[in-house]
């Protein structure tokens, strides 16, 4: 069984959905977010290698080239 939440920011992370309608990320997201830690779903990656393929095309360095998508 899980640990219940103790503070009022886990309370709101896991109840309170975000005006935009999306919910807050859990502690382990944030986490990963600051590691730098980059989940894309297929559209998105296959986005990013899009643009990282153009901007190659182009002459352009992208070897320390990081995309947000």
């Amino acid at each position: 069984m899980p640990t219940p939440p103790k503070t009022y920011d886990e309370i709101t992370r896991a109840t309170v959905p975000e005006p935009d309608g999306s919910w807050r990320p859990s502690d382990e997201q944030v986490k990963q977010a600051y590691a730098g830690h980059r989940a894309l779903d297929a559209d998105e990656q296959q986005l990013s290698d899009r643009v990282h393929a153009a901007l190659a095309s182009a002459g352009m360095d992208t070897t320390g080239l990081t995309i947000e998508v």
